[in-house]
């Protein structure tokens, strides 16, 4: 697995919609809140699916409906 560690510095408008982000609970921290936004912009340039995308080709494939947490097992799986 990657990791990255890097300083992000947001001043203005930008700053005080990641702490509204935060506030009003959707997300944890701004950290969270940063990574989400990440994912989205790699959906929005075709790096990646959506995840109901994921979910409808993971439910098609096995003929059931999945839950999060068997998504999360087997992704932990195959980070290890």
């Amino acid at each position: 697995m990657n990791e990255l560690a890097i300083t992000v510095r947001v001043r203005g408008a930008t700053a005080k919609m990641l702490e509204e982000l935060v506030e009003k609970g959707y997300y944890s921290t701004k950290a969270e809140a940063l990574r989400a936004g990440i994912l989205h912009l790699a959906e929005e340039y075709g790096m990646i699916g959506s995840p109901v995308y994921y979910r409808r080709m993971l439910k098609s494939e096995i003929g059931r409906q999945i839950k999060h947490e068997e998504i999360e097992k087997v992704l932990e799986e195959i980070e290890e």
